[in-house]
């Protein structure tokens, strides 16, 4: 309106000035109603607090009636509930002094109220953050935020593994730093920094009025959760659960009756026969005789208004003679100086309860019921005997006698590096010539895994003069002279291997037969 060339004469400049003054009221306007909203906002905050806090004096009372009813099942939700209480009053109370320092700062220590005229201070709250809450700077949230946030660890420790409680809760004391137009702000720093008093009292009374209402919600959670763990049945029956079905004589026949379904804080009343068992519910009975037994009784149950159901139940089990089973994994022999593997078991007896003990042979244990015993001479025989541990008592399950033998002889074989061997006859000079080695093998499907090391062995041929022709082999190997003996061997010519001498693992040195080798 006032360019240099064209100044403003005094009424425009009046026009301006009052359109600046008009802008400035209407302006103040709007901040007065912004504050009077505020406090509305407060009072609201207060008067559901105070509902919050009526729910949570009836939630009190429920407590203690259930506590008196029922210890054992809500004294565990009750001691979550005094926990999150403690934690709830510690930071409203420290809240509540954050609240009358404002109001102090702002209206002098006699207030207990913000004044009308102290709604919009700017200024004291932001001092009070900054000089008693804001302990670690500015940059980061401070007291305050600790003791809402100690708060809600309580809550949620008191929630257990409920992922969606916890999520809820979480989302109610959302508190991370966010950004804004003037830069990353942090929780705090929203609530008091360049706020209006009466905007800062009603952030801490809505905090406050989010943890008298979390107080609420955690209280009803905590009392349905015991009695969720309550089973809600339409019809009960009585069982016998016993620890075996099958008993041997001697032992004893253990089985706990209980009725499906029943609140196990509350001890029924179970007979049997006419005699009534302790509060474990054990029926205990020496077994001496064989045979299938049989049982019955029933049990008393109290109901609400005083009077007594009953619950018939049965079973059986079957007590049978002690036995084992005792099983060499080769015949029912026993082999001197060899690792001889041999399983025992006892049925329905852990390996852990068994002891089996075994004469004329030392023994290695494997695992449960695994054993490798190795007998010291051949004419013997060896003695395995079994106890088990049944019910605290030993008792004699079975034994069973061995023969032990001698290992048998083994046989020479030529051996190729694929593995094939060759016992003798006639062969192929393609397939001699693969021949690396002479082993000693036992003839035997069973003992397959018993190993001979060979110690020497000759080759002998016959030469156009019809004289023999031998050479040595100090090991297993067939030699470099023996592959060009064999080479030059024609068509229908015969050679031996002979003079082997072979060592078992029982440490003897057995001498085998000779193998007659015909060139095809």
């Amino acid at each position: 309106m006032g360019a240099t060339n064209c100044p403003e004469t005094p009424r425009q400049k009046m026009i301006s000035m009052m359109y600046l003054v008009y802008t400035a009221l209407l302006a103040l306007n709007v901040s007065v109603q912004i504050l009077d909203g505020y406090k509305l906002v407060q009072d609201s905050l207060k008067s559901s607090m105070s509902i919050s806090e009526n729910s949570k004096a009836s939630l009190d009372k429920s407590f203690d009636k259930e506590l008196a009813n029922n210890k054992a099942k809500f004294s565990g939700p009750k001691a979550s509930y005094d926990a999150v209480n403690k934690a709830a009053d510690e930071t409203i109370k420290y809240i509540e002094d954050i609240k009358a320092q404002i109001i102090e700062g702002v209206d002098g220590a006699k207030a207990d109220t913000l004044s009308d005229g102290g709604l919009g201070e700017l200024n004291i709250p932001s001092v009070i953050w900054k000089t008693k809450i804001a302990t670690k700077g500015e940059s980061k949230d401070g007291l305050l935020y600790e003791a809402v946030e100690k708060f809600r660890a309580v809550v949620e420790k008191a929630y257990g593994k409920d992922k969606d409680a916890i999520a809820d809760l979480n989302k109610t004391f959302e508190m991370k730093s966010k950004k804004t137009e003037t830069g990353t702000r942090t929780w705090e720093a929203r609530i008091f920094e360049d706020m209006p008093a009466i905007a800062c009292m009603t952030m801490l009374t809505k905090t406050e009025n989010d943890i008298r209402n979390t107080q609420v919600q955690v209280g009803k959670y905590l009392l349905g959760s015991a009695d969720a763990e309550d089973v809600r049945v339409n019809k009960m029956e009585a069982i016998a659960v016993a620890n075996t079905g099958y008993v041997l004589r001697g032992g004893k026949y253990e089985a706990k009756i209980i009725l499906a379904a029943i609140d196990s804080t509350k001890k029924p009343d179970i007979y049997i026969g006419g005699n009534k068992l302790g509060e474990d519910g054990k029926y205990v009975v020496n077994c001496t005789s064989i045979g299938n037994k049989k049982y019955s009784g029933y049990i008393s149950v109290k109901q609400k208004d005083g009077s007594e159901k009953k619950y018939d139940f049965s079973n059986e089990y079957t007590v049978g003679e002690p036995s084992a089973t005792i099983s060499p994994d080769m015949l029912n022999v026993v082999y001197a100086g060899y690792p001889n593997p041999m399983s025992v078991s006892v049925p329905g007896v852990s390996m852990s309860d068994v002891t089996v003990t075994f004469s004329n042979c030392s023994t290695t244990k494997k695992g449960d019921g695994t054993f490798v015993i190795v007998p010291h001479r051949p004419g013997g025989n060896c003695e395995v005997n079994v106890t088990a541990k049944i019910q605290g008592k030993v008792q004699k399950m079975g034994s069973k006698s061995f023969r032990i033998l001698p290992l048998p002889p083994p046989l020479a074989f030529l051996k190729g590096p694929n593995g094939a061997t060759f016992g003798g006859g006639n062969i192929k000079k393609g397939a001699l010539m693969q021949a690396t080695e002479v082993v000693a093998e036992l003839n035997s499907d069973l003992l397959k895994n018993v190993k001979y090391s060979v110690l020497r062995f000759d080759m002998k041929s016959f030469d156009s003069m019809g004289n023999t022709v031998i050479l040595s082999s100090t090991s297993g190997r067939i030699t470099d002279q023996m592959k060009a003996k064999m080479k030059s061997l024609a068509p229908g010519k015969t050679f031996y291997i002979s003079g082997t001498v072979a060592k078992g693992p029982d440490g003897k040195q057995h001498k085998l037969p000779a193998v007659e080798v015909v060139i095809q």
